[in-house]
């Protein structure tokens, strides 16, 4: 995030917050807060507030990149397996060049990750 911000790229942070009955991200919930050390990364940057997998599905992510002119997007986050790839793949993200910052995913396991992201490299950049 510290070389994005110095060469002047959009950062959006994505939160998962599920309902209230759900079995994870329950609202107000520690699984759901986002790391003291990435709120401190992200600074002023815009915080956007899921509930599915998809960053993209019913959130103001499509939105707020198409209005910034946003043509390529560098992915990072958990679960490799479930909400990066959910995210990488959306049909919202449609004409967007989708890159996967392979470092700065994580999963239960390392083979976990790495599988996902073999799966994602066919239709992503994965670096």
């Amino acid at each position: 995030m510290k070389k994005a911000r110095k060469e002047g790229w959009l950062i959006v942070g994505i939160q998962h917050i599920a309902t209230a009955d759900s079995p994870f991200f329950k609202p107000d919930s520690e699984g759901a807060n986002i790391h003291l050390d990435v709120v401190a990364a992200l600074g002023n940057a815009p915080v956007i507030i899921k509930k599915e997998a998809d960053s993209f599905f019913e959130t103001s992510l499509e939105q707020l990149l198409r209005e910034n002119g946003i043509t390529d997007i560098y992915l990072t986050g958990m679960m490799t397996q479930h909400c990066v790839t959910h995210t990488a793949l959306s049909t919202q993200a449609q004409g967007m060049n989708m890159h996967i910052i392979a470092q700065a995913c994580a999963a239960p396991t390392k083979a976990l990750s790495d599988l996902a992201l073999f799966g994602l490299s066919a239709r992503c950049n994965v670096n």
